[in-house]
């Protein structure tokens, strides 16, 4: 090789180095930027970013983005933040014209109410000088959009971006943001629906449309919503949050404080996670409840009336496992009447237990150990299915003690042959579907074989409809209804052993009325009504009054009508975090068969 050959390969290997060695460096120095960078993401890891990160800095001083990455990152965190915007601030002074800088320290500043007024004024200024440069008007109408008194202007600078960049995604996920904080909820999921229409996989958009939802008593869409997250955004801490408002609505607390505590795992200032874990907790913890239940029917001392009181009613409800609720029971009762007094003990179990995100199945069993009579078993199993939000069908079987009169509760000793106790048992199909502009509609039809002891075997089938509409008046919720009500019987009085225990339950208040009616009809208006008084007390009222007919054996004829009433007082106070007093009276003039007046009271007692 001549000599110019080897000057003229030297040259080119120098040309090599100086050009291609500071490029790679510069590549490596990009990727462990990237990397450091994506170690902060998570929270488990984001203390090694957080490390690296420095490390960048302190290798090359001049660099724009790991400081202020780093600046950045320092101010997610309470105890960092003042070390992140002391460094951001250094920027901007450093390089005044910066746009990216500009924008991310108003970014930082306005999550803080005392700096929120700077962000904005840096914000201002910062869309003056860069009119194109959407992000940061984007920014300026966030943050506008968090102050009630600002967002009509917030709602501007959206539709603005919109009418320049139709397809601006971000700029509909914040408009939709803003309309449901507004409760302009249906809106705001229009639009959410036109950003994803325009990009599905928009992790911002799905979040925001599930949130509506989930407001909307829609936890199901919600959650089929989030289910279409990119997996890197799936355990977001807005995605979670969530996530948990549609499980605790859907009645899984335990799922719904799972979310919560990934929440508070990576955002620990987050100050509503730590609130709803708390009250998720309450709902999760092991109660102990003792109370009493009081009531009287007005009637023939000998047959119809009856007195009875439980004292006490004691039940310990627990969650074993995730959202499975159980609950052991156990009550003493004490039923009177002219022919004397009789007691019962009952003791059982009952669980609770959802199947997925649309099922639930309950079932119990108790047994009954009367003073006069042989141990009864009740109990029953019920499952509802839910397949759209709004419609919860029910299906189930159960088998219970009629509480109509002595005699079909605990049993009668009549001229020495002993008759009842009665026993029901049901087959049962019904449904419950909330409509729009809070109406809602009920329904439920149920066939039935009644028995026991001396007593002949009946069979009745019962119907239910209701429907009605809930509003808000002077801060209370108020709920508007309709209902109709229809039962009938197979036998007549026959089914009865004595003369003495007839009645039909209209012109005399015999057993008749409610063991066996041919046919029994009412019709009601109801009002209800539920306030809260602080947030340690709640109330409940109701009433509602109807028209009946009833058609028996000594029944005149089935036109005859009579009026019914019924009226309901409630209360619950929460004394301490693990004591709360409950109270209800309940009177109801159904007919002479069904007029009784109740009364419940029960302590219950939270346990850690």
């Amino acid at each position: 090789m001549s000599a110019r050959c080897r000057t003229r390969l030297s040259l080119v290997v120098v040309v090599l180095t100086i050009g291609v060695v500071p490029a790679l460096a510069g590549s490596a120095f990009e990727d462990q930027f990237e990397d450091a960078r994506r170690l902060t993401w998570s929270s488990e890891t984001r203390a090694i970013g957080i490390a690296r990160l420095r490390s960048l800095v302190e290798e090359r001083p001049g660099a724009l983005s790991p400081r202020l990455e780093l600046g950045r990152v320092l101010t997610w965190s309470r105890d960092t933040r003042e070390e992140g915007i002391a460094i951001i601030r250094a920027l901007n002074f450093e390089r005044p014209g910066d746009p990216d800088v500009s924008e991310t320290l108003a970014e930082v500043l306005s999550w803080d109410q005392a700096t929120r007024d700077e962000a904005v004024w840096r914000l201002r200024e910062l869309t003056d000088a860069h009119p194109g440069r959407t992000s940061a008007r984007l920014r300026l109408a966030e943050v506008l959009s968090w102050n009630r008194d600002t967002r009509d202007e917030s709602e501007l600078i959206y539709r603005a971006v919109l009418e320049a960049e139709p397809d601006s995604v971000d700029a509909r996920v914040g408009l939709a943001r803003l309309l449901s904080w507004r409760g302009e909820l249906e809106a705001s999921e229009k639009t959410y629906l036109e950003a994803l229409h325009r990009k599905p996989g928009d992790p911002e958009a799905r979040s925001g449309l599930a949130e509506v939802q989930s407001w909307t008593g829609h936890a199901l869409a919600s959650l089929a919503t989030l289910d279409g997250l990119p997996e890197d955004r799936a355990s977001d801490p807005s995605a979670r949050r969530v996530r948990a408002e549609a499980y605790a609505s859907l009645g899984m607390p335990a799922r719904a404080l799972a979310e919560y505590e990934a929440v508070l795992s990576s955002r620990p200032d987050d100050v509503t996670a730590r609130e709803r874990i708390f009250a998720l907790t309450g709902r999760l913890q092991p109660a102990l409840r003792f109370g009493l239940i009081g009531s009287t029917e007005r009637g023939d001392p000998l047959t119809s009336k009856l007195e009875r009181l439980e004292l006490p009613t004691v039940s310990y409800e627990w969650h074993p496992v995730g959202d499975l609720q159980l609950r052991v029971l156990a009550s003493h009762g004490i039923y009177d009447n002219a022919r004397g007094s009789t007691s019962k003990l009952a003791g059982g179990v009952e669980l609770e237990l959802p199947i997925g995100r649309s099922a639930r199945v309950a079932s119990s069993l108790m047994a009954h150990d009367f003073e006069q009579a042989d141990t009864e078993w009740t109990g029953g199993v019920e499952c509802r299915i839910r397949p759209l939000d709004r419609l919860i069908l029910r299906v189930g079987a159960d088998r219970e003690l009629l509480l109509s009169s002595r005699l079909t509760a605990v049993g009668e000793q009549i001229d020495g042959i002993f008759y009842g106790p009665v026993l029901r048992d049901d087959l049962f199909l019904g449904a419950s579907w909330r409509l729009p502009k809070r109406w809602d509609v009920r329904g439920r039809y149920s066939l039935s074989s009644i028995g026991g002891t001396n007593v002949q075997n009946n069979d009745r089938d019962a119907f239910y409809f209701g429907f009605g509409r809930s509003f808000e008046l002077w801060d209370v919720r108020w709920r508007a209804g309709y209902s109709f009500f229809e039962m009938s019987y197979d036998l007549d009085l026959g089914g009865f052993p004595l003369d003495e225990l007839g009645g039909d339950g209209v012109t005399s208040r015999g057993v008749g009325g409610y063991f066996s009616p041919f046919e029994f009809r009412n019709q009601m208006l109801h009002l209800d009504a539920s306030w809260s008084g602080n947030d340690k007390t709640h109330f409940f009222a109701g009433g509602a009054i109807g028209r009946q007919q009833v058609e028996d054996t000594e029944s005149r004829d089935f036109g005859d009508t009579s009026t019914s009433s019924e009226l309901l007082f409630g209360w619950s106070w929460r004394v301490t975090d693990r004591v709360t007093l409950r109270g209800q009276l309940d009177r109801h003039d159904v007919l002479a068969a069904f007029d009784w007046t109740r009364v419940k009271f029960d302590v219950v007692l939270a346990f850690p």
